[in-house]
C-alpha cells in the first residue's frame, strides 16, 4: 500500500512540474471529418512548445512537406527547428487501410504506431527511439477552418507524464 501511495505522488509531482495533463483535450466541437491521406499532402509549418519536467519551454518550427507515393501512401517529410540552433529531420508513412483503419511508420518511433482516426480527431501513440523508455501519444483536433490541426502531446516515462507538446499545424492553402 505503501509504494502505492509513494508511485501516485511521484506521479502528481511529475505532472505538476512538467505542467502536462494526462488525458486528452476535448476535441474541437463540430468539426469536418478528418481525412489524413488527403490533410498531410501539400505544404505545413507549425511553431510550438514542449515542456519537459524539470526543464524550460523549448520553442520548435516545423516544415512538412507532403507527397502521395505510387502505392497510394503519403510521405511526409519534416524538419523540427528547435530554439537551441538544432534540426532533427523525420518521416512519416501513412497508408489507408482497406478496413479503413491506417498503417502508420514514423522514423523516430521504436515499434508498431498507433494511429486512429474519429470524426475530426487523431489519436497517434508510440514509442520513441533512444535510450529512456519514452512513450509519445498525441491528439490531433482538425479545427472549423479545416487548415488548422491542433496538436497536443503528452511524453511518459514508464507511463507517468513528464512532459507535454502543443502546437497548431497550419496547411498551406489546398
Amino acid at each position: 500500500m505503501h509504494r502505492a501511495v509513494l508511485l501516485s505522488a511521484v506521479a502528481l509531482f511529475a505532472c505538476a512540474l512538467a505542467g502536462c495533463s494526462s488525458s486528452p483535450p476535448a476535441p474541437a466541437p463540430d468539426g469536418a471529418a478528418f481525412t489524413p491521406e488527403v490533410w498531410f499532402l501539400g505544404e505545413m509549418h507549425s511553431s510550438g512548445r514542449l515542456k519537459l519536467m524539470g526543464g524550460a519551454p523549448k520553442a520548435l518550427h516545423v516544415d512538412s512537406s507532403g507527397r502521395a507515393l505510387a502505392d497510394g501512401s503519403v510521405r511526409l517529410d519534416q524538419a523540427i527547428h528547435w530554439d537551441a540552433g538544432r534540426t532533427d529531420n523525420r518521416f512519416w508513412l501513412l497508408r489507408r487501410e482497406p478496413g479503413g483503419g491506417y498503417a502508420v511508420t514514423l522514423s523516430d518511433a521504436r515499434g508498431p504506431v498507433a494511429f486512429d482516426v474519429a470524426g475530426s480527431r487523431a489519436h497517434l501513440k508510440y514509442r520513441m527511439k533512444g535510450r529512456w523508455p519514452l512513450t509519445m501519444e498525441q491528439w490531433m483536433d482538425l479545427q472549423a477552418d479545416g487548415r488548422t490541426l491542433q496538436n497536443h502531446g503528452v511524453v511518459r516515462l514508464l507511463g507517468v507524464p513528464i512532459g507535454a507538446l502543443d502546437e497548431p499545424i497550419v496547411h498551406e492553402p489546398f
